[in-house]
């Protein structure tokens, strides 16, 4: 197996400021795939949003703010830690058959650790959170794994999840129906401004830009349609599946979002 890339491009001229989450191309910013994604969805008036939650729950709009600001800002925080985790777990043992040597025993920690040698098992570790900015069509990007079958080849993109993906807490593949549609093209695919469906056109765009990019010669634009795209959720409460996380297999609509690059870049 050769050298697992964890954090790195190739590219001289690309650069990454992560705390500000900001790609550049030779001093140039460019835009990320989640900036890219946001032009489908409306906007988000949380000020409007939160006078009528707290005039529906009959408490104060400036308190259920902070609460909802501290809410956020924890989920973002487990979500960083959970990332963490599957790296320290990769670069305390680059195999994946030994334990995480930092001292690390929290719950959610041992469920990471147990989910990378599961996968040890049947795949290996190409790539992990490896940042890139686009060849053709210059948008920032960072997928969480890159796996490939030991034994047939089958490559696979998987993203971590760690909030809330559906109006049951969980990953099933069932949506709120209430719902705003997002925008055209993917308006008339009946897709909705849900965790469920903004993954599935997340993993689809990470696919496309992937099959493009001149120093991946693991996958080709070809291979789309045979390359699975996962989600791993781990949610806060490891209770709500056996094993502290599920992976579910995610649609593909990379000709939706092909279409929609040539015409929204």
């Amino acid at each position: 197996m050769g050298e697992i890339k964890i954090n790195k491009t190739t590219d001289v001229g690309d650069h990454f400021d992560e705390a500000k989450h900001q790609y550049t191309r030779d001093g140039v910013p460019k835009s990320s795939a989640t900036q890219w994604l946001s032009q489908f969805y409306s906007e988000f008036d949380s000020e409007k949003l939160v006078r009528i939650v707290a005039k529906y729950q009959k408490v104060n709009h400036i308190q259920l703010k902070k609460l909802w600001k501290a809410k956020g800002t924890k989920g973002r925080a487990f979500g960083d830690y959970i990332h963490s985790m599957a790296e320290i777990y990769y670069l305390a043992c680059k195999e994946m058959d030994t334990s995480i040597e930092q001292g690390e025993e929290s719950p959610h920690a041992i469920v990471v650790q147990n989910l990378m040698k599961k996968l040890k098992e049947t795949y290996e570790i190409l790539e992990m959170e490896v940042w890139r900015i686009a060849y053709i069509y210059e948008l920032g990007f960072t997928p969480d794994l890159v796996l490939r079958h030991k034994i047939t080849g089958q490559i696979i993109i998987a993203d971590f999840k760690t909030t809330k993906f559906t109006d049951n807490e969980s990953y099933k593949l069932v949506k709120n129906k209430n719902a705003k549609l997002m925008k055209e093209p993917f308006r008339a695919l009946g897709m909705r401004e849900v965790p469920l469906d903004k993954a599935t056109i997340q993993l689809s765009l990470y696919a496309v830009l992937m099959s493009e990019e001149p120093s991946i010669t693991y996958m080709q634009p070809e291979d789309l349609a045979n390359i699975p795209r996962w989600v791993i959720h781990i949610p806060q409460n490891i209770d709500k599946y056996e094993n502290g996380y599920e992976i579910f297999n995610l649609p593909i609509i990379d000709d939706v979002v092909l279409n929609a690059l040539s015409e929204f870049i």
